[in-house]
């Protein structure tokens, strides 16, 4: 009987590759063990088992962008959740929500990456102020009451929270006239007003081709501006720019501790889906290689020689593949689950009625002369040929069932006994 184990042990290593028809797998990573390993679409990398890259077990070529990151937290946070996917190799910046716990990011280039993921919170829209401005909740649009009034704006009130670790995102339309404004500030003032600049205050400044990035009333980075773009400013260990989530700019300034907002859509650039987000407590971080050639020789407690493309043959610490055989390993292996398939038969004929049990006085003496049971393979054997775990399960299956016979008799023997025990009693007494 053939039994086909597949094992694929990858440590902050993986691969995507493009063929649909490829079988993946998937492989769980916990302290630097392997516990498990199944068929599926994922396989698990780094510290965390909650955060996977989609990839092919063996690749050779690294030149394929479309690595898929997915996650399926495990927390008790409710959504929403904000993700960052930062490249350690390469200039790859990605920042995003998450609806649910279970999602996914595509078109991950080639790389290494840091996966964090945080609770986060959005600000009651109540607690801000508004001066001159109204928001118009269907079309989710902060806009100008009073035309092009200097100072309208809508910014923090005393019952909106400090902004210690956030982001502030919002749209905008073009307009020649109007230049949507959006702060980041440290300033504590009763009265923030929209055009007012200091040196630790960051600025997102729009236009009608173009947006900049300004901070101490200088541009710093300007990026091209399209109307349905979403702009954020961040800030976390320091304050950064995103356009559709992506980083731009990074700024060079010292984080502070408080921060607040303050924001003008003026006459003609009315803030869409303008919102605010403060960030809870880190729930999980992992670290991730895309698209790394598996089909070299990874390390992992035992070196792993993948022979061909697809894992058809894989020796683990061993030079030695027996023909025949798809997997050798030298050594230990931890695994929760096993699936043996394509066996022609399974010992429930011992309990068929013309199944020639044999008895228990010739059983003895073919234990007496062979020194092990009957149909078991000898010890001299095993050493020598090892164990077909498949075929031993059947026979031990077939020596359980035999034994349950011989018990079931051995009762119908000690009823028939204690009866006539009883009987005699009845006599005696």
């Amino acid at each position: 009987m053939r039994i086909l184990t597949l094992l694929c042990i990858l440590f902050f290593e993986a691969s995507l590759l493009a063929d649909e028809n490829v079988t993946w797998f998937e492989t769980t990573v916990s302290k630097n063990r392997i516990i498990k390993n199944q068929n599926s679409d994922t396989q698990s990398t780094g510290s965390n088992n909650s955060i996977t890259v989609a990839y092919a077990p063996c690749q050779s070529t690294t030149d394929i962008d479309n690595g898929i990151i997915k996650f399926n937290l495990n927390t008790n946070e409710l959504p929403p959740y904000q993700y960052t996917i930062e490249g350690t190799n390469n200039d790859y910046s990605l920042t995003g929500i998450l609806e649910s716990k279970i999602g996914e990011v595509t078109d991950i280039p080639n790389g290494t990456y840091t996966v964090t993921v945080k609770s986060i919170t959005e600000l009651d829209r109540s607690t801000f102020l508004l001066k001159d401005v109204s928001y118009d909740q269907n079309a989710d649009m902060y806009k100008s009451e009073r035309g092009s009034v200097w100072n309208m704006r809508l910014q923090s009130g005393t019952q909106t929270p400090i902004i210690n670790q956030g982001k502030i995102s919002f749209q905008y339309t073009s307009s020649t006239y109007g230049r949507p404004i959006v702060h980041l500030t440290s300033r504590t003032n009763s009265t923030l007003y929209a055009r007012q600049w200091d040196p630790n205050e960051h600025t997102w400044l729009g236009g009608t081709d173009e947006i900049q990035v300004q901070e101490n009333n200088t541009t710093v980075h300007t990026v091209p501006h399209v109307d349905h773009n979403i702009y954020s400013i961040e800030v976390t260990d320091s304050v950064r720019y995103l356009v559709n989530d992506s980083v731009v700019y990074t700024s060079t300034q010292e984080v502070q501790p408080d921060y607040r907002f303050t924001a003008s859509p003026h006459q003609y650039g009315n803030l869409i889906n303008f919102k605010i987000v403060t960030y809870g407590s880190q729930i999980e971080e992992s670290q991730i290689t895309v698209n790394a050639p598996s089909c070299e020789t990874i390390s992992y407690g035992y070196p792993i020689e993948i022979e061909e493309a697809r894992i058809n043959q894989t020796k683990i610490n061993t030079d030695s593949l027996p023909t025949d055989y798809n997997l050798a390993v030298n050594g230990e292996m931890i695994i929760e689950g096993i699936l043996i398939k394509d066996f022609t038969y399974w010992p429930d004929y011992v309990f068929e009625k013309d199944y020639p049990l044999k008895d228990l006085k010739i059983v003895e003496k073919e234990i007496q002369n062979l020194g092990h049971l009957p149909d078991v393979p000898s010890k001299e054997y095993v050493l020598k040929h090892g164990v077909d775990v498949g075929e031993m399960k059947v026979t031990l299956l077939e020596k359980i069932e035999e034994l349950t016979l011989y018990i079931i008799q051995q009762q119908k023997i000690l009823d028939k006994q204690q009866k006539q025990i009883n009987q005699l009693k009845e006599i005696v007494e």
